[in-house]
C-alpha cells in the first residue's frame, strides 16, 4: 500500500516583510536603473526603445474613427506603412532622395511629428524633438519620396514644407 503525505503549506519567509528585506529590493531597483542606464548608452538600442514607444499611439489612432474610419486617416496609414518599410533599408530611401532630388531642409513646423498621431517626442512649445540625436531612422529620412509631402500637407495645409522634391531626373543625368 501506497503511502501518502499530506500536502505542505508553504508559508511566506517572514524576513519578506522586514525592513531590512524591503531595502534590499529597493537596492536591486537601483541595479535594474543601472542595468538599464548601461544598456542605453548604445545608440541602436536606445533607438529601437525610441521607436517602441510610438507603437501603443499608432494602433490606438489606427483603430479609431481618426485612423482607419476616415479617407484621410487611411491614406495616412498606408503612408507610415511604406515609410517604415523604407526607412529599414536606408540605401533604398537615400536612392530614392536622389531619384527625386531632395532638396531643403526641415523648418521645424511639426506636421511630419503629427503625421496620424503626435510623436511622444515633439515637443509643441519649443518645436524641438527630445531625441534629436537619437531620432529613429524614419524621423532622419523623412521625407522620402513626394508622396510623404502629400501626407504632410494633409496634416497642414496652410503651411509650406521646407523639403522640395525637383522632378524626376532622366536615367542619362542620373549616372
Amino acid at each position: 500500500m501506497l503511502k501518502t503525505t499530506p500536502p505542505q503549506i508553504i508559508l511566506p519567509n517572514p524576513r519578506f516583510f522586514s525592513a531590512e528585506s524591503f531595502q534590499e529590493r529597493l537596492n536591486y531597483r537601483h541595479y535594474e536603473d543601472l542595468l538599464l542606464s548601461y544598456f542605453m548608452k548604445f545608440k541602436w538600442i536606445r533607438r529601437s526603445f525610441y521607436n517602441m514607444e510610438r507603437f501603443p499611439p499608432f494602433f490606438r489612432v489606427m483603430f479609431s474613427k481618426k485612423g482607419l474610419g476616415s479617407k484621410t486617416g487611411r491614406i495616412l496609414i498606408w503612408g507610415k506603412f511604406r515609410r517604415v518599410c523604407l526607412s529599414l533599408l536606408p540605401p533604398l530611401a537615400h536612392y530614392l532622395h536622389r531619384k527625386y532630388g531632395l532638396s531643403g531642409g526641415c523648418r521645424s513646423c511639426g506636421a511630419s511629428c503629427k503625421l496620424l498621431f503626435k510623436c511622444p517626442h515633439w515637443n509643441e512649445s519649443s518645436h524641438l524633438c527630445s531625441v534629436y540625436e537619437d531620432r529613429p531612422s524614419i524621423c532622419r529620412l523623412f521625407p522620402i519620396t513626394p508622396s510623404d509631402i502629400t501626407d504632410r500637407n494633409l496634416v497642414l495645409p496652410g503651411e509650406s514644407c521646407g523639403f522640395v522634391f525637383q522632378t524626376a531626373k532622366s536615367s542619362k543625368e542620373q549616372y
